[in-house]
C-alpha cells in the first residue's frame, strides 16, 4: 500500500527518487508525455524504507538492479496540478549505480507500465551528466544542486544524514 493521502482538492505523497549514474550518464524519465523529465522512482509503500522503495521502483519500471551510493537530498515540494489539485510531496533523492557489469545498450527506451488501473507511458533516457541543465527536469531545485555537485566533482558526497528506526 502506497503512502499517500488524497481527496478531491489535495494530495500528500511520500516518494523516493533515484539519480542513477552510469558511464558518465544519468537516467531520466518522461511519464505520460508530460513534456518534462523527472528522476525515476515512486511512492514508498507502508513498512518499506525509502531506500528499499527506490531500488524496487527502478527494478519494476526499468528492469535495472541498482545499489545506493549516497543520499543526495530531502525535498519537500508543493505544487498545483492542472486540475487545481494542491499537492504536498516529500521525496528523498538517492545517488544510485547499476549493480554488476551493466552497460548502457540503448540511449532511450519506452516502457509501458500498468498502475492503478491505467497504463503509464514511460520514456527513459540516458543523458550526459554535464548536460542536465539543458533538459527540463523537475524539480528544478534538485537539478540545480545536482549540476553544482557535478561541476564540483562532489556528486557522491553524502550531504545529509538519514536515520531509520524500526521497532521489532
Amino acid at each position: 500500500m502506497d503512502i499517500k493521502i488524497e481527496d478531491e482538492k489535495s494530495e500528500f505523497k511520500y516518494r523516493a527518487s533515484g539519480i542513477v549514474t552510469c558511464e558518465g550518464k544519468i537516467l531520466i524519465v518522461d511519464i505520460r508525455n508530460r513534456g518534462y523529465y523527472v528522476f525515476p522512482g515512486g511512492h514508498v509503500e507502508f513498512n518499506e524504507t525509502s531506500m528499499e522503495s527506490v531500488i524496487r521502483e527502478i527494478k519494476e519500471e526499468f528492469n535495472l538492479n541498482t545499489e545506493i551510493v549516497s543520499t543526495f537530498a530531502l525535498s519537500e515540494n508543493f505544487f498545483e496540478r492542472k486540475n487545481n489539485k494542491k499537492v504536498h510531496e516529500i521525496s528523498i533523492y538517492y545517488i544510485l549505480k547499476p549493480k554488476g557489469n551493466y552497460m548502457i545498450e540503448k540511449e532511450e527506451e519506452q516502457i509501458y507500465e500498468k498502475e492503478d488501473g491505467y497504463i503509464n507511458d514511460l520514456k527513459f533516457k540516458w543523458i550526459d551528466l554535464n548536460d542536465i541543465a539543458k533538459y527540463d527536469i523537475r524539480p528544478k531545485n534538485i537539478v540545480e544542486e545536482l549540476d553544482k555537485k557535478i561541476k564540483e566533482g562532489k556528486l557522491e558526497d553524502n550531504n545529509i544524514e538519514h536515520f531509520i528506526t524500526r521497532n521489532n
